[in-house]
C-alpha cells in the first residue's frame, strides 16, 4: 500500500471534521480524497471515519499511521475544546489496547504519543479541578460550622472520579473547611501550632489529610480527616511511621 503523505492527511482532517459537523456526506468527502488527492479509496474511507471516531471518543478499528494520529491530534486541541482532545485520547487509547490484543505485539510509539497528550490534559484538567476546589473551599471556611455541617449531613461520602486516563478525585471543600475550622491552628498529630499563617486567607497553615487515602477507597468524610502540620503529613504518606497515622 502506497505511503499517506502529508498532505492527504491534512486533507483528510479537513474534510473529516466537515463531515463531523454535517457540511459535506462522507461519501463526498471519500470522493474528493480519492480524485483530487489520489488516496485509496478504502484508506480515504477510514481516514474520514476516524475524525468522527476521535471526536466522539469512539474506538478506532482501523490502523492509523503514527503521523496521522500525532497531526490529527494536534488539530482537534487547536479547533475543538479540552473536551473534545479527551474523547480523542480516549479512542486512542482504547484502539492501542485493541491493537495489541489482536496483534499481540506493543504499540510503542503510538503509546508514547498518547502519554504526552495525557500528561498535559491532566495538568490541565487537574489545575482547572484545583482552582474550582479552592473557591469552594473558601466560601465553605467563611460560611458558618452550621451551614457546612448541614450541606456535609447530605454529601456522598465517597468522592466522585473523573477519569482523563489517569484517576482525579473530586473532594468535598466543606470536609476541608470544617476539619480546619476544628483545628484551631493545632496538628491533629504532633499537637504543635501551625508553622505560620498564611498569606493568602490570614488563617493558620494546616493541611487536610485523609486517614484512609482516597486512593485506598477511603472515605471523603470527617470521620477520614485530619488536619496535619505540613511535616506531619509528609511523614504520613512518605515516612516509615506512616502506621502511626492510621490509628
Amino acid at each position: 500500500m502506497a505511503k499517506i503523505t502529508k498532505k492527504q492527511i491534512e486533507e483528510s482532517y479537513k474534510l473529516g471534521r466537515k463531515v463531523y459537523e454535517g457540511k459535506v456526506s462522507r461519501k463526498e468527502a471519500t470522493f474528493s480524497l480519492t480524485q483530487e488527492y489520489g488516496m485509496n479509496g478504502d484508506t480515504a474511507g477510514i481516514y474520514i471515519n476516524s475524525i468522527g471516531n476521535l471526536l466522539n471518543g469512539q474506538i478506532l478499528k482501523r490502523t492509523l499511521s503514527l503521523e496521522a494520529a500525532e497531526y490529527f491530534l494536534i488539530r482537534i486541541e487547536k479547533d475543538y475544546n479540552q473536551s473534545k482532545l479527551k474523547d480523542a485520547l480516549l479512542a486512542i487509547d482504547a484502539h492501542i489496547t485493541y491493537l495489541e490484543e489482536k496483534t499481540n505485539t506493543r504499540v510503542i510509539k503510538l503509546r508514547e504519543l498518547l502519554g504526552e497528550y495525557s500528561l498535559k490534559l491532566s495538568y490541565v484538567f487537574k489545575n482547572e479541578e484545583e482552582r474550582k476546589f479552592e473557591k469552594k473551599f473558601k466560601k465553605s471556611y467563611d460560611s458558618t460550622p452550621e451551614e457546612r455541617l448541614q450541606r456535609i449531613k447530605k454529601s456522598d461520602k465517597k468522592p466522585r472520579s473523573k477519569k482523563i486516563l489517569t484517576q482525579y478525585h473530586v473532594r468535598n471543600a466543606d470536609i476541608k473547611a470544617e476539619i480546619l475550622y476544628r483545628a484551631k491552628g493545632i496538628c491533629g498529630f504532633c499537637k504543635q501550632k501551625a508553622p505560620f499563617i498564611t498569606r493568602k486567607y490570614s488563617r493558620p497553615f494546616l493541611e487536610h489529610h485523609h486517614i484512609i487515602p482516597l486512593s485506598e477507597d477511603g472515605k471523603d468524610s470527617l470521620e477520614n480527616s485530619m488536619a496535619l502540620c505540613p511535616n506531619c503529613h509528609r511523614e504520613a504518606h512518605y515516612g516509615e511511621n506512616w502506621k502511626e497515622f492510621r490509628k
